[in-house]
């Protein structure tokens, strides 16, 4: 993949790449990680009968940008034929050398994608992971029979089959690489696929939910906490934010004191008032005061 990134400093709007292409369509560009804000692209021609129209440019944003932002600028060549050779027609030599070369950059933007899956695979922890992993590589090998497509057309023309031997080595190099990769993450897959369990969704504590935090389970099991205060009971009902499968999940509860009247005494949960979605707590202070509740809980068990 023909790929350049630059971190803004305040110094340019302007950036540089040096790879060629077609069309200014074929270049992609973003900004920490998302689409780009308006920008022009800037082509350098690729000379006299060049192998493509364009063989660098540059990237003129037309606002400033912020401090240290991620400016990406990336070549996506389309997967077509840029010239369609016509039965009765002349070939041109340069139309004839644009969509080899064409081909050829394809292959090799194909040959780094693969790359990049050889070194990211084995980091893979979970099935989701992999399950995507095994579909982008199986949209390589659309692309692939693709470009066997192509070549097969490029069969008649003549001395185009010792260059066509050439490239369909090196198709069969990339697939029989993919074919590892699969056989790889297959492997993966039978070993931890009924091993892991791993965190899909979660809750942070914050001021603006109560201090709620939870953590739900790839199995079903969660884990979620929170603090109960009140300034006029000794009792409170906890709304729980997963809803439970059943009462039979666990509870711990700390009594959280503000001052020496609450200083020491329990907390605990009141009877019959547990159920799927909640339940009480009360306290009881060694002072013999009421005073208010004030506690840290956390529940554990399986979710509906």
């Amino acid at each position: 993949m023909q790929r350049v990134t630059y971190i803004y400093s305040g110094e340019t709007q302007t950036f540089y790449f040096n790879f060629p292409y077609i069309e200014k369509s074929n270049i992609v560009v973003t900004v920490d990680g998302k689409t780009a804000p308006a920008y022009n692209v800037i082509g350098v021609k690729g000379g006299l009968n060049p192998d493509f129209p364009f063989s660098s440019g540059r990237i003129v944003f037309v606002k400033p940008l912020k401090m240290f932002q991620s400016i990406t600028i990336e070549r996506h060549l389309p997967y077509e034929r840029p010239v369609d050779f016509q039965p009765t027609a002349k070939i041109s030599p340069m139309d004839l050398n644009l969509d080899m070369n064409n081909t050829m950059e394809l292959l090799k933007d194909l040959k780094d994608d693969v790359d990049d899956l050889r070194n990211k695979y084995k980091d893979i922890t979970n099935k989701e992971g992999i399950d995507t992993l095994l579909e982008k590589i199986d949209l390589f090998n659309k692309d692939i029979t693709t470009f066997a497509e192509q070549l097969e057309i490029l069969e008649q023309v003549p001395g185009m089959q010792e260059v066509i031997s050439i490239i369909q080595s090196t198709i069969e190099s990339i697939t029989a690489t993919i074919s590892e990769i699969i056989s790889s993450l297959n492997l993966q897959i039978s070993k931890t696929e009924n091993l892991l369990d791993y965190v899909v969704e979660s809750q942070f504590p914050t001021v603006e939910n109560n201090y709620t935090w939870y953590r739900k389970y790839k199995s079903g099991w969660v884990e979620m906490g929170g603090l109960v205060s009140t300034n006029s009971s000794d009792s409170n009902i906890i709304t729980l934010p997963i809803t439970m499968a059943d009462t039979n999940y666990h509870i711990i509860a700390m009594n959280e004191p503000t001052d020496s009247i609450n200083a020491w005494g329990w907390v605990f949960t009141k009877r019959n008032s547990k159920t799927t979605t909640g339940f009480m707590l009360s306290s009881r202070y060694g002072s013999g005061q009421e005073v208010s509740l004030r506690a840290r809980w956390q529940v554990s068990g399986l979710c509906a």
